[in-house]
Parts: C-alpha cells; sequence; structure tokens
C-alpha cells in the first residue's frame, strides 16, 4: 500500500483498494492470534539483506534504479514484523494504520507482508506472482525500503517478513552480514574492506553484499584475497609452519583454521613474525630479519620478506628460518639471478651497463656484489631500464622481459608471439624487447591485441558474463583480471 501527496478523496480511496489487494493477493488473513514462543525469537538479518538483493534485480530487470536500505524503515520493519505474528494485517494490533510505525518525512509509503515462506527467494517469488506486491517492489515512486524476517520458532509460519516502502532515503544503512550458510566469516571477512581493496569486485559487487560475501567464500580465499585488514592469508601462512605442513597450497583452509582456531589461539595473521637460528649474521632489516652473512651486508640487494614472498618454493623450505633463506641467497640465489629486494633487479642492472657487462659477463652474483660496494653509492639504477621508463623483475624463456613496472604479463604476453603476429610491431619493435612490452602494456591491451597463443582477449570477454558486468569494453582489465584472478581461477581465455 501506498500514499501521495495528492487529493485526500482520492488518497482515501486508492489506499483501500491497495491495501486489499496487498493482503488478499497473496496470503489469507490470520483470524485468531498466533502463538509465538517470543523467548526465542531472533531476526535473520542475512535473509533481509538477500531480500534486497532479489528486490534490486527485480527493479534492475525493469530498468528502475535501485532500492536503499534504510536504518528507520529497518526499524519500522522489524516492530512490524513483531505485529503481524498476532495480527496479520496492515492494521496494527492497536487498530491504527501500519504507517503509524513508520517514521516522518518518506512522502509515499508502502507496505508488503507475508508469512511461511522459509527462503528469501521462496518469499521474493510469492510477492512478484501478486500484483499488488509487485507493484510497491517496482514502484518508480520508492526510493528507500526496510526488510525485516523475523522467525518464531514453534508458531503458526515461523517466518514472518515485512517490507517497508518510503519516498526518501532518511538513512542509508550498511549489511554488517558475515553468515554464510552456517558459518560467520567475521574474522576474516569485511564488506566495505573487501569490495574497496580490489576494483573488480567493487564494479560487480558494490551493491550487493550477499554476492560480494558469496564471492569471497566461494572463489576469494582460494584466490588468496584480503578482505579483513587484520587477517592477511599469505602472512598466517608463513608465520606457522604447523599450519603449511597441515594445508600446503589450500589457502582456504587458512582462512577457516583462523576462524575457527587461529584467532582464539592468539595466532598472529597481520604482522610477520621472523624465526632465527644461529648465523654470523650482525645486522637485520626493520623486519628483524637479517641482512649480514659472513661479514658482508647484503641490505641493498635482499630484503627477507619479499624473497620468500617472490618465490614459492622459497617460502616453502624457509618461510619461517630468515637466516636460512640468507644463506640462500648467498651461496644460491645470486647465481641464479633471483630479486630479493624491490630496489635490485639484477637483469635490469646488468642490461643496462656495459662496462659492467664488459667485466662481469654472464657471472650474475658479480652484479650484485659491484651494487653493495660500488652501484648503490654510484647512483646507478637497477630498478628501470634506462631510456625506456620499464620496471623488470623477469624474463620469457627467450630472455625477453615480463614485467612492467611491477607487474609480471607472461599470463597474458610472450614476446615471440607478438612481434611475429603483427608486422608493425615487428617492424617497430623486432630488436627491442623492453619497447615492445612497453607497446604491449601502454597500447596493445587497449586495442585487445594477441600477444600469447593461449590468451584471446574478446574469448574471454565473451565467455564470463561476470566479468562483461565488472569491465564493460574496457578491454585491459580483462588481461589484467587473467593475470591476477583468471588463471588461479582455471578461466578459459584460449
Amino acid at each position: 500500500m501506498f500514499f501521495g501527496k495528492k487529493n485526500s478523496l482520492c488518497k482515501r480511496l486508492f489506499a483501500l483498494v491497495m491495501c486489499i489487494a496487498l493482503v488478499l493477493g497473496f496470503i489469507t488473513v490470520v483470524d485468531k492470534p498466533l502463538k509465538a514462543e517470543a523467548a526465542s525469537a531472533s531476526y535473520n538479518e542475512d535473509y533481509a539483506w538477500q531480500v534486497l538483493d532479489i528486490v534490486n534485480q527485480e527493479r534492475a530487470a525493469a530498468g528502475l534504479p535501485a532500492l536503499t536500505m534504510d536504518k528507520k524503515l529497518i526499524e519500522s520493519a522489524k516492530v512490524r514484523a513483531v505485529e503481524i505474528t498476532s495480527v496479520f494485517d496492515h492494521t496494527r494490533p492497536d487498530g491504527s494504520s501500519c504507517f503509524t510505525a513508520f517514521p516522518s518525512g518518506l512522502g509515499w509509503r508502502g507496505e508488503n507482508i507475508a508469512a511461511g515462506q522459509k527462503s528469501p527467494s521462496a518469499v521474493m517469488t510469492g510477492w512478484m506472482n501478486s500484483a499488488g506486491h509487485k507493484a510497491n517492489i517496482l514502484s518508480k515512486n520508492f526510493k528507500s525500503i526496510g526488510i525485516a524476517c523475523y522467525y518464531v520458532p514453534g508458531s503458526q509460519y515461523g517466518y514472518y517478513w515485512v517490507q517497508c516502502f518510503g519516498g526518501t532515503v532518511l538513512e542509508a544503512a550498511s549489511s554488517s552480514s558475515t553468515v554464510y550458510n552456517g558459518v560467520d566469516y567475521s574474522a576474516v571477512y569485511d564488506y566495505d574492506y573487501y569490495i574497496n581493496k580490489y576494483a573488480d569486485l567493487k564494479a560487480a559487487f558494490g551493491n550487493n553484499s550477499s554476492a560480494a560475501l558469496a564471492h569471497f567464500v566461494n572463489n576469494g580465499m582460494n584466490e588468496g584475497r584480503q578482505a579483513c585488514a587484520d587477517f592477511n592469508v599469505n602472512i598466517y601462512k608463513n608465520n606457522y609452519v604447523d599450519l603449511q605442513k597441515a594445508f600446503g597450497s589450500n589457502l582456504k583452509s587458512y582462512y577457516l583454521h583462523y576462524i575457527n582456531n587461529g584467532k582464539r589461539e592468539g595466532r598472529n595473521a597481520k604482522t610477520s613474525i621472523v624465526g632465527s637460528t644461529a648465523s654470523t649474521t650482525t645486522t637485520t632489516t626493520t623486519s628483524g630479519a637479517p641482512t649480514v652473512y659472513n661479514g658482508v651486508d647484503y641490505s641493498a640487494v635482499y630484503d627477507y620478506n619479499y624473497y620468500i614472498n617472490k618465490y614459492g618454493d622459497l617460502r616453502a623450505a624457509f618461510g619461517t628460518n630468515s637466516s636460512a633463506a640468507l644463506a640462500h641467497f648467498v651461496n644460491n640465489g645470486m647465481k641464479e639471478g633471483r630479486q630479493a629486494s624491490a630496489s635490485f633487479n639484477v637483469q635490469v642492472y646488468k642490461n643496462n651497463y656495459a662496462d659492467l657487462r664488459n667485466a662481469f659477463g654472464s657471472d650474475l652474483k658479480s652484479y650484485y656484489l659491484h651494487y653493495i660496494r660500488n652501484g648503490k653509492r654510484e647512483n646507478r639504477n637497477a630498478v628501470t631500464s634506462i631510456g625506456t621508463g620499464s620496471s623488470q623483475s623477469t624474463t620469457s624463456a627467450s630472455g625477453a622481459p615480463t614485467v612492467y613496472d611491477g607487474i609480471d604479463y607472461s599470463a597474458v604476453y610472450d614476446y615471440n608471439y607478438y612481434i611475429n603476429k603483427y608486422a608493425d610491431l615487428r617492424a617497430a619493435f623486432g630488436t627491442n624487447s623492453t619497447a615492445a612490452l612497453a607497446h604491449f602494456v601502454k597500447n596493445g591491451m587497449k586495442e585487445g591485441r594477441q600477444a600469447k597463443a593461449d590468451f584471446n582477449v574478446m574469448t574471454y570477454k565473451n565467455r564470463y558474463a561476470d566479468l562483461q558486468n565488472a569491465f564493460g569494453s574496457d578491454l585491459k582489465q580483462y588481461y589484467l583480471h587473467y593475470i591476477r584472478y583468471g588463471i588461479r581461477e582455471n578461466r578459459s581465455a584460449k
């Protein structure tokens, strides 16, 4: 039922018609008080927000703007939900109109009620199959809504549902639901943090809190996404050897362990805990990890946290043993050309300076040592390729770079494939792999160019509706999504 600021006689007649339609259109009015066991009754907040999601899906399908959940209307809906357990009507138990439970200042007002439906989808199906209820849900006059699901064990209908509609948003509410299929994820999940941290999620689920939580449970944990300031799954994993042995690379298990046990045990999932063993170190990084080995300070080219987080094999072997990690870097990592600091990339350093190549050739360890002893003091550049503005940290099998400004594009880019596929690129960059990568990042992705046999951006876009909803025609975002998440989710772009 809804009222507006119109002729009073018309308003009363219209209200009477709508009230009859709303009541008789869905469920028979109860003619006697229900025996509600109020002492064990409870509101199901999660169900209420799920109803909102379905309401806004129906409105979107009809070309209407979403309704905003309003804090004051939620309170009205909760009051009315209790009242309809005894008098199932749009008239309150004291004989007054249902709208006397609404806050003032709404303009247009409306109410839907129901009882007996056991799920949000069930109650919404009933309402959408009733002309009067559907009219409220799809009314252009409404901008706000308050929803309540009240469960009373042992009562006549069990579940009682109320929707209170308003023509104005008085005080917007945000979902605080963290429960999914009976599990409370609040120890590792916060809706606002989650969607604000990841642009793709904000685009897809910014107005759909239930869908965001479902994504986190079904996908986000497997992808290692952080959804709470107090829980970082990689830190949690690296901090505890017993968990690594128990769960290996199954990231979701770390989240669940923290929820079920870790938080209660006081385990740390926020800051790295550095292990220590007897060694020849004399100084440490700011995190407490050693950087000196046999009298040489490697801090100019080495950072423990960077090193083990960059390489899965090292994290598995030395994740809690910082001294052993340093020993590996000195005795093996430098020879292998491993990057251990954001401030030093040996391939970049080597390629930037002909005098060093003449002096050291392919002896990679010597480049690290030169930078420690002389290069840093001389302000030599070991981060970006001189003259290109690119930042490299890995190369393809052919030796061509695949990392630009800290992002590894190897999942969607291969230098040889790229220049051989496009004659204009071959002519322009055929012998300059760094410039070819820069072109791909700055232009190729926007143009939808294919740079690897295993990734075709149009195939990827057309195959997944959720990505289309999130990114639309912004082709670059499809490449980035595949790099960050799609390949781990076993999505196909071929």
